[in-house]
């Protein structure tokens, strides 16, 4: 019954590729990879895959297209294609790799398949770095949620040391500070999440209210203002 599912979607992106459908393109793409285990078939699909790899702007399509490219390195041909694998993620930063869980096994999984065990490593790392960040993130906000605000501040700030480009993590220690009064760490905490993520409104929202403690009415107004305009709708100034 899979496989019969498999073949009438297959037919069904097809005829969408043949229109000149992209979604249809990389709809077919993941039948065959992941769904059938097709992984020759993809040949014919690379072109069109890397074109439209190169003009969307859509994080998650990347990841996806990055993902079928290793995919096919490793299994497309009976030894794997190494070149294709390694010309694939020399376009992909750290950062990328390291975004989605399922994008960094796949690489690491590659470069141990074809003996690159020190790059392995270095990723195998990293991702273990970022798992027991977001241990202590969590940890950070379930004693946030019970008044452990020194505790909160200690966790987040671990999440910080392994992962210091999460803004939520900054965020989650700025409400923290705030509970303690420590009004001029939480704008600066609150700040590096505003550099991290620009558009994210409640840290304009609660440094609006930092500033308002420390009597710097101008600056209060003007990130309430802001958090405003990104949220789109008033916002209660009542507290963190």
């Amino acid at each position: 019954m899979i496989a019969e599912e498999n073949d009438a979607a297959i037919s069904q992106f097809k005829k969408g590729w043949a229109q000149g459908d992209d979604l249809s393109l990389l709809e077919l793409a993941n039948v065959y990879c992941f769904a059938s285990k097709r992984y020759q078939d993809l040949k014919p699909l690379m072109a069109g895959l890397l074109k439209i790899q190169e003009r969307s702007a859509d994080v998650d399509v990347k990841h996806e297209i990055a993902n079928i490219l290793i995919a096919y390195s490793l299994f497309g041909t009976p030894a794997g294609d190494k070149q294709l694998f390694l010309s694939t993620i020399k376009g992909l930063s750290d950062e990328f790799i390291l975004e989605r869980e399922d994008t960094a096994q796949i690489v690491i999984n590659g470069l141990e398949t074809f003996k690159e065990q020190e790059r392995a490593n270095h990723f195998s790392n990293k991702l273990a770095d970022l798992k027991k960040s977001e241990a202590f993130f969590k940890a950070g906000l379930s004693e946030c949620v019970s008044k452990e605000y020194d505790a909160a501040i200690a966790d987040f700030s671990k999440a910080i040391e392994l992962n210091p480009k999460n803004y939520s993590t900054y965020y989650g220690r700025a409400g923290a500070e705030f509970e303690l009064g420590k009004f001029e760490l939480a704008i600066a905490d609150d700040t590096k999440a505003i550099e991290l993520n620009p558009t994210f409104w409640p840290a304009y929202h609660n440094r609006s209210i930092d500033k308002f403690n420390l009597k710097d009415f101008v600056g209060s107004t003007n990130d309430y203002t802001k958090a405003v305009e990104l949220k789109g709708s008033p916002i209660s100034v009542s507290g963190q």
